[in-house]
C-alpha cells in the first residue's frame, strides 16, 4: 500500500461532535476544512480555529477508502 500523510486519530470521546459526525479511531485525517493535514501539528491548528457551530468538513482515510465527515464543532465542557 502507498504510504500516506496525514493525522491518524488514536481515540474519538464519546458522545461528543467527532463522534457524532463519524469519526472513528483508526482513521487517517487527510484534509480538514479544504487544507491538506500533513501531520498532527497542522490538524490541530485547524481543529483550534473551527467555529463553533459551524460544520467543519473531514476527508479521512478508513480501510483504504476515503470518506468525507461533517462535524459540527461545539465547545468543551467545562470550558468558557
Amino acid at each position: 500500500l502507498p504510504e500516506r500523510t496525514g493525522a491518524l486519530v488514536q481515540s474519538v470521546i464519546p458522545q461528543r461532535p467527532a463522534e457524532i459526525g463519524g469519526l472513528r479511531r483508526g482513521d487517517l485525517v487527510i484534509n480538514a476544512d479544504g487544507y491538506e493535514i500533513r501531520d498532527p501539528k497542522s490538524l490541530l491548528m485547524k481543529v483550534e480555529n473551527a467555529q463553533i457551530g459551524k460544520p467543519f468538513e473531514l476527508e479521512v482515510l478508513r480501510n483504504n477508502k476515503e470518506i468525507n465527515l461533517s462535524i459540527k464543532p461545539a465547545a468543551f465542557p467545562g470550558i468558557g
